[in-house]
């Protein structure tokens, strides 16, 4: 039993007494010793009460400030807060929520708050509002809200439930957070890493192919310069293998400032996706020719598992594949050993992969696509590390994927995936 009706049975105790003195006085008046017992207990249970009201009233004045105290803070929070009922019409609204949504307070009161929503986005908000049923509590919810009068804002909400003592559903509370702000903050930092990103590319780009052009112009130049200085005294095989350097060089230089062009046509969408029927298998024995007469003779097998004579693919971009898979297969394999292509057209997508018996380690494979990387145990040799970079833009504009595998025991496998296209 609480105080309070401790103190409710006891007055009624006392009402009892003086409805029972009255209907007795005169009999109290031959007993005056029971009259003194029944006026000391009521005096003692007024006494009581009085205590009691005046705690009551110290309790009711604490309760009061306090109130007064989260009032406050709900009015002043820097966030906006709104109270409404379980079908979303505002019962309370702080001072934030009245400047978020650019009207007064009072005006707030009584409004579906579905009213400040943007139109994309009230769907979106009955089905929310349905949810709130289940799941009672909703964290971090993004929309789009709608002031009276202004801009669109993106905001973020936090949602809770208000219930009664016997777990009744009595509306909810919302919390309501404009993040403009905080979308362009991320807008910043997402441009500044791509300035930084662009700034790295560019410092790569000039530092590889400053490094690359001095190689074969140097030679160019020191070739000149000892023709000129011995041409007389030189013989003809002499002579021939100076020419035979600039010609090399020249090559070098020239096939530099393609892959640049071709990576930067690509990259920026100035190259055209161009696909049509292709003959793959030839394509592949078209690669292997000129690799080996240009670069290595070693021996390269093409294993067609199905027919590849019409596929449908941008002829170009694939010769480009290929070129630049054989030839970094090569930079990668020990002397003595086979390459092997591999082509698969009867099943969809088209694969293609190219196998050697190099290793590339681990964590530098996920660097290989880069524009302008450089493995360090090929840092020595030409090249400008746009090969690979060159064929995962081709495999993009084909819809395709590029993968790369390597252990010491398996070796380093190239794999291309391309979706089969309609001519």
């Amino acid at each position: 039993m609480s105080a309070v009706d401790v103190q409710v049975l006891k007055l009624q105790n006392a009402q009892q007494r003086v409805q029972i003195l009255a209907q007795n006085t005169e009999a109290f008046l031959l007993e005056p010793e029971l009259l003194s017992t029944v006026l000391e207990e009521l005096a003692v249970v007024l006494e009581e009460l009085h205590q009691h009201h005046e705690e009551l009233y110290a309790t009711r004045q604490a309760l009061e400030e306090q109130r007064q105290r989260y009032q406050e803070l709900f009015d002043f929070a820097p966030d906006g807060y709104l109270v409404t009922n379980v079908q979303g019409v505002i019962q309370e609204a702080n001072q934030a929520a009245s400047s978020l949504f650019r009207v007064r307070q009072a005006f707030l009161v009584g409004k579906p708050l579905i009213v400040f929503v943007a139109k994309p986005d009230r769907r979106a908000f009955h089905t929310y509002l349905r949810h709130l049923q289940v799941e009672p509590q909703h964290r971090n919810w993004d929309l789009h809200l709608r002031p009276r009068k202004g801009e669109v804002f993106p905001a973020v909400i936090t949602t809770s439930a208000i219930r009664s003592s016997q777990n009744v559903l009595l509306g909810w509370r919302w919390l309501v957070r404009d993040i403009t702000d905080l979308r362009q903050a991320a807008v910043m930092v997402r441009e500044s890493s791509t300035e930084k990103r662009l700034d790295d590319l560019r410092s790569s780009f000039v530092q590889t192919v400053s490094h690359e052009l001095r190689t074969p112009l140097t030679v160019i130049v020191t070739s000149i310069e000892l023709l000129k200085r011995h041409a007389a005294a030189a013989n003809e095989a002499k002579q021939q293998t100076y020419f035979d350097r600039m010609q090399q060089a020249v090559w070098r230089v020239n096939a530099l400032l393609n892959d640049v062009l071709l990576y930067d046509e690509i990259d920026s969408g100035k190259r055209l996706f161009s696909p049509a029927q292709l003959n793959l298998n030839a394509a592949c024995h078209k690669a292997v020719r000129k690799l080996q007469s240009s670069e290595d003779d070693r021996p390269i097998t093409i294993d067609s598992h199905s027919a590849c004579d019409a596929v449908c693919l941008d002829a170009e971009l694939v010769q480009h594949m290929l070129d630049r898979l054989l030839s970094n297969a090569l930079t990668y394999s020990p002397n003595d050993t086979t390459l092997c292509v591999t082509l698969r057209c009867d099943s969809n997508p088209t694969g293609i992969s190219v196998h050697n018996e190099g290793t590339i380690p681990q964590e530098q494979q996920t660097r290989l696509f880069e524009p302008f990387y450089r493995p360090e145990a090929t840092v020595h040799l030409p090249g400008a590390g746009l090969g690979l970079a060159i064929v995962k833009k081709a495999v993009a504009l084909h819809g395709g994927a590029v993968a790369v595998a390597s252990s010491a025991t398996t070796g380093i496998t190239f794999s291309i995936t391309l979706p089969k296209l309609e001519a």
